[in-house]
């Protein structure tokens, strides 16, 4: 947080000489206003378009501001409404620290708040309650948190429909649905290309057999044989975040059905998560 000295006023006499307004452009007659740059003004509310506007009120910033995160405001109050903590509500704008959580949103928290453990899904320390795999979920997560088989079963085949109806994904092949705690879904995951930007929510698992054989005219050829699909899905995970997983999810399995195993896994992850 840093106060500004923006402009300052000063209340000349009517120049000797031909003047506009640096405003409204009309020629300037009796006193007029400068800025400290010299710049004339035929009147406070010419000067007063012409400066920069508090972030939050949007008023003229015309006796100076105050800046916080590259952005300025007109007084300590506006400040303090954008700086508030998402957690306590208090402002902290000098000592406010920055979280940006895997979806890109940023949310601003006091050193107090900054300091407690984050959500395992949305990645900030609000106040969270502690999971029996010791998961860390917050409360707003915690609303919509989804552990029922059937409900996850019936998302699922939602999506599928969807999917199909809009890409021509396979809605029918059978999918064995697995639901896990933490420990379960990263002894699934080991080894396995893991994305760097969140937590994983859901595994894809693929098995399959390929059927070689010779055509009539004695070339080699392969087709995809018997498969095994099984999805691995973590429990309590909020809605919104669980259906993105199944899609996601899902996507790989249309890609082994039809492109096959992909070497560069970062690749498939890539084409999945577009």
């Amino acid at each position: 947080m840093r106060k500004i000295l923006l402009l300052l006023l000063l209340f000349s006499l009517a120049p000797a000489f031909a003047l506009n307004c640096s405003a409204c452009k009309k020629t300037i007659k009796g006193k007029y206003l400068k800025d400290k740059n010299g710049t004339p003004f035929c009147s406070e509310k010419c000067f007063a378009s012409t400066a920069p506007k508090c972030t939050r009120c949007k008023k003229p910033c015309i006796r100076g501001g105050y800046t916080f995160m590259k952005k300025i405001y007109c007084s300590k109050a506006c400040m303090n409404e954008v700086s508030k903590c998402a957690n306590c509500n208090r402002p902290s704008p000098q000592h406010i620290r920055i979280f940006t959580n895997p979806a890109g949103h940023k949310k601003f928290f006091c050193p107090d708040c900054a300091d407690k453990p984050k959500c395992y899904y949305c990645a900030f320390p609000y106040k969270t309650s502690l999971l029996p795999d010791n998961r860390h979920i917050c409360y707003d997560c915690k609303k919509t948190a989804v552990s029922s088989p059937a409900v996850i079963q019936q998302k699922l085949k939602t999506i599928r429909r969807t999917l199909h109806r809009m890409y021509g994904f396979d809605p029918n092949h059978h999918i064995e649905l697995i639901i896990l705690d933490l420990p379960q879904l990263e002894k699934e995951c080991s080894g396995i290309y893991q994305m760097e930007n969140g937590n994983r929510m859901a595994l894809m698992r693929f098995e399959y057999q390929i059927n070689k054989k010779k055509d009539r005219h004695g070339r080699k050829t392969q087709s995809l044989g018997r498969t095994k699909c099984r999805m691995f899905v973590l429990n309590h995970t909020p809605a919104d975040l669980l259906e993105d997983s199944l899609a996601h999810e899902l996507t790989h399995d249309y890609l082994r059905h039809n492109t096959g195993q992909h070497t560069d896994l970062s690749v498939e992850e890539g084409f999945a998560e577009a």
